[in-house]
């Protein structure tokens, strides 16, 4: 038996992503049509007032829900309530429901729900036919596998019995080869179906979702029903009143009467004993012979009051009698049921469903072919080849590798050179680069040559210039690098050329290949990096090619490379240099072997016949412009590290600074850019000074009582000596907020949400300041014209982390020559990972496809699949959560005969809360077994849109696919 990689669990047991809750926030959904409906009887005819809900099912099998804009879940479907006499209701139907399962759920949300004592001698302190309040968490349901207009739907705690039984699995969570523990399964038409037949026959009804049963305390109401028909109910009712006598006899309300059967029901796996005289279990005996205690009760009673009642009632007692006789003490029913006719194309499709699942579980695990006696994913040969041909790009990276890095030290050292000599005051003599490289500069020219070869030069950026005394600085310029550096032959390559030109950039836009320098201050000139070094840099390299031969074969090599980067200092700390974080970074190669002629494609022209290499990667950070690496430039090791608490300043003396004033603000309010229409208003506003950063001004106009608003607007201020001479830097826009009459309204709901009192400082974190409050919590209004300092603490401190990357590698291979088959391969990912242990990845993977469709690889011969997965924290409930999805795509199948496309989806979740407990549970930080005891992971497998199986983790590394029929397979077993 091989172990199953972790991959392959990954990819089958613990998929996926997209909105696996079942909740949404879309209205009810479906058109309602007055003349399609359900009807049936809440309890035997005697629950009322019951809330009744008709629930179609979401993709996981599960009652759909909504959420409110409150969060307030509720079920989806339409609702009714059972009448106050005879627990009859009425619910209509949305169209899109008919033909469909449905679950019919009735519930006491507000408290008003009733059921009438059937009991002769009363039930506790109500009175025989009296209503009895019930739980106001009662909830009962009845699951049918194919709603039909006019239905009958009965909705009791028999019917619950069924409901629950056709949503459960068992696993085989202790390796003894029983399966005892339940667990949550999902509702489908053949489980429902079944367990309905199942609990039919367990109490000798028909059919306990359309029968209709007889309350037995109503016995002389007249019916239509026929007399076989009449018996029937007569029993039916008697065994949904039974409960109410199990709850007098063993002192517990009714509705703990109802989950005491249920649990022994579950328990026992859908049976309950016939009998059993030697534990206080319920039985099937207790519940029959309580039926017909209650049954014989209401009939002397009724008589005793000269009242007719059907020879029937008599007939259904008698056997009800008989089939408690009939049990045996100490066994379990043994209830077993036969597949009908009716599901018979559901038996089909869930034997072709576990026929699929078992190839494609041997196919993850020899995905690439590595054992060429079993069946793969992809065609072991292709593999074979495809592996070597990387293994080229491997060998010729390697070999190059330390030429290309000194490539841009070399480039950086002209760089540094280049600033120099811009700056210098004298003639500049030539030099070298790190590695030996020439450096010659040119004055007439003002340009740098590396190597002779590479030429620098730069031009400066409009954008933020200032012109004083006739004279132009600026805030950025651009430095050009054109030309080539020359790469040496090695023991395995031959020599070659780096070369970068002009080419359209990644928006598609003509660019010349430059660093661009960003400052904090104006320059006539870029300033020599001793001088100042630059706030941002900005790289633009659109296109960087070099001629290498891979396996032999020719091969031409292009590159695009651009990055910002994000200069940050430490304020508290003056004797640090700038470090750079990454802010964005786009890489594309391009990589094409040996024209061979051309092929025809799928879409009716043609194709190059070449091996072809692609490999497009786009990516941004989080705190890249805050965060203070331990490094000058990038590095990988600089991700998710916090910095040394050495390195950080916990406790900050006057950290912010606030200072309360009015002023005259002159707005455009006019159609015009005349002044003429301009308005001139007193605003409040306070500064707020941060240590270390910038002073930030909040500008409140006055209210405006027709609108009950008031003007916004926040500013950038300069840091001046005089505070009240401060000037404005660059300003937001005006924007309205509505319910803000003044500075201090606004100030206060700050406060509340967390803004004010709480600042971040760049390289260092968060800090929190304690503002002045009055007995009730408020904030006390600042004084006016009054400067106000307070001392910050460390609360929180950055890490650098990933926005977002997405990174897709093609591979276009030659596999025939003689017969021009070209063989595609794509591997595409994304990933959002702004924290560690939290984040969001989906990756699609296809092999041999002609086109690619809603995300997944498609065509004729398609192997294909798209996995995602999200990890994160659920602040309402307290745990973590991880939500997958599994999309498997697998054309030219011939399993079933004729050769066809076939889909699998699988959707999991899990949710456990973090602990010390040694637990692992779902796909992520297992090995650190953070999980606390209450684990709770499934998956769902649909076959051909139908949920057919949920796989669990039953022990650690036991990976069950359990089917709607109770058989199972493991994952991992070849």
């Amino acid at each position: 038996m091989k172990s199953i990689s972790r991959l392959t669990l990954l990819a089958l047991a613990a998929a996926l992503v997209t909105s696996c809750s079942g909740n949404s926030s879309s209205t009810k959904g479906g058109t309602v049509d007055d003349n399609t409906f359900l009807t049936g009887y809440v309890g035997a005819s005697d629950i009322s007032l019951s809330k009744v809900h008709a629930v179609p099912l979401d993709y996981e099998g599960q009652p759909d829900t909504e959420v409110d804009a409150n969060g307030n879940v509720s079920f989806k479907g339409q609702v009714t309530t059972s009448s106050l006499t005879t627990g009859f209701y009425q619910v209509n139907l949305a169209t899109s429901y008919v033909g469909a399962p449905l679950i019919l759920i009735a519930e006491n949300k507000d408290g008003r729900t009733t059921y009438k004592c059937e009991l002769v001698d009363g039930c506790g302190a109500v009175a025989y036919k009296g209503d009895v309040p019930l739980d106001t968490d009662y909830q009962i349901r009845a699951a049918v596998g194919e709603s039909l207009e006019a239905m009958r739907v009965n909705i009791n705690w028999i019917t619950d019995l069924a409901s629950s039984l056709a949503t459960t699995v068992y696993i085989d969570a202790n390796g003894d080869n029983t399966t005892d523990t339940e667990k949550t399964g999902f509702y489908s038409e053949y489980s429902i179906e079944i367990a309905n037949l199942h609990v039919s026959e367990m109490f000798g009804i028909s059919d306990i979702i359309s029968a209709t049963p007889i309350s037995p305390a109503s016995l002389a109401f007249e019916t239509t029903l026929a007399s076989s028909m009449l018996e029937e109910g007569i029993m039916y009712g008697a065994y949904v009143a039974a409960v109410q006598k199990l709850a007098v006899d063993r002192d517990i309300d009714y509705y703990a009467a109802v989950n005491l059967v249920l649990e022994e029901f579950l328990l026992n796996q859908g049976q309950i004993f016939q009998k059993n005289t030697a534990s206080s279990e319920v039985s099937l005996y207790e519940l029959t012979e309580a039926a017909a205690d209650i049954l014989d009760a209401n009939i002397a009673y009724l008589e005793s009051v000269n009242t007719i009642v059907p020879a029937e009632a008599d007939r259904a007692s008698t056997l009800l009698r008989n089939r408690a006789a009939s049990f045996i003490d100490g066994e379990l029913t043994a209830v077993q049921i036969d597949v009908p006719e009716s599901l018979a194309s559901w038996q089909t499709s869930l034997e072709k469903s576990k026929t699929f699942i078992t190839d494609l579980n041997k196919r993850f695990l020899n995905f690439k072919g590595d054992n060429p006696n079993e069946v793969s994913f992809i065609d072991g040969g292709y593999a074979d080849s495809l592996e070597l041909y990387y293994d080229g790009y491997t060998n010729v990276y390697n070999a190059i590798s330390p030429q290309l890095d000194a490539v841009l030290q070399d480039v950086r050292d002209g760089i540094s050179y280049y600033l120099d000599c811009l700056n210098s005051s004298t003639t500049c003599a030539s030099s070298t680069t790190t590695n030996g490289r020439s450096l010659v500069y040119s004055a007439s020219d003002k340009t740098v040559s590396i190597s002779g070869t590479l030429t620098l030069s730069y031009d400066a950026l409009d954008t933020g210039s200032i012109v004083e005394n006739s004279i132009t600085t600026y805030l950025a310029f651009d430095v050009y690098t054109e030309g080539f550096l020359a790469l040496n032959a090695t023991a395995t390559t031959d020599a070659t050329n780096v070369t970068f030109d002009t080419s359209t950039n990644s928006i598609d836009v003509e660019e010349r290949p430059h660093f661009r320098l960003i400052y904090n201050s104006h320059y006539e000139v870029p300033p020599a990096f001793s001088t100042d070094e630059a706030g941002g840099i900005d790289v633009a390299w659109p296109s960087v090619k070099l001629n290498v031969a891979i396996n032999d074969e020719p091969h031409e090599v292009e590159v695009l490379f651009e990055t910002s980067l994000f200069g940050v200092s430490d304020p508290y700390d003056s004797a640090v240099e700038v470090h750079y974080n990454p802010t964005a970074v786009v890489f594309w190669l391009r990589s094409s072997g040996e024209d061979l002629g051309e092929i025809s494609n799928s879409t009716g022209g043609t194709s190059t016949l070449q091996n072809y290499t692609s490999l497009i990667m786009e990516a941004s950070t989080v705190n890249g412009n805050v965060y203070y690496a331990d490094s000058k430039w990038p590095e990988f090791s600089n991700l998710f590290i916090k910095r040394p608490e050495s390195a950080l300043v916990t406790n900050v003396s006057d950290l912010a600074t606030f200072y309360r004033s009015t002023e005259q603000v002159t707005t455009d309010t006019g159609a015009t850019d005349s002044t003429s229409d301009d308005t001139v208003e007193t605003a409040e506003y306070i500064d707020i000074a941060i240590a270390g950063g910038s002073i930030g001004r909040y500008r409140i106009f006055p209210y405006n009582a027709s609108l009950d608003a008031s003007n916004l607007q926040i500013c950038t201020m300069s840091d001046t000596a005089d505070i009240t001479a401060r000037e404005e830097l660059a300003c937001g826009s005006i924007t309205r907020v509505g319910g803000i009459t003044n500075l201090d309204d606004f100030l206060q709901l700050q406060f509340e949400g967390g803004v004010l009192d709480y600042h971040e400082v760049a390289a260092q974190g968060g800090y929190k300041i304690t503002l002045p409050t009055d007995a009730d919590g408020l904030l006390i209004p600042f004084a006016e014209d009054v400067e106000v300092a307070f001392d910050g603490v460390l609360e929180n401190t950055y890490q650098l982390g990933i926005g977002a990357l997405y990174l897709t590698a093609t591979a276009n291979y030659v596999t025939d020559v003689e017969n021009r088959e070209l063989t595609p391969t794509i591997l595409d990912t994304s990933l959002i990972r702004k924290v560690k242990d939290y984040f969001e990845v989906t990756t699609v993977f296809g092999y041999d496809y002609d086109y690619i469709l809603s995300n997944i690889p498609t065509g004729a011969n398609a192997q294909s699949f798209n996995i995602s997965y999200l990890v994160e924290y659920s602040e309402t409930s307290n745990v973590n959560i991880e939500v997958g999805s599994l999309v498997v795509l697998r054309s030219g199948v011939t399993l079933f005969g004729a050769a066809e496309s076939i889909g699998l989806l699988s959707t999991s979740r899990v949710e456990y809360s973090v602990g010390d407990t040694n637990n692992a549970c779902g796909a992520y930080n297992r090995d650190e077994l953070v999980s606390g005891d209450d684990c709770e992971a499934v998956a769902y497998l649909r076959y051909r849109g139908s949920l057919m199986a949920t796989i669990r983790e039953e022990r650690p590394g036991v990976y069950i696919v359990r089917y709607v029929d109770g058989t199972w397979i493991m994952l991992g077993e070849s």
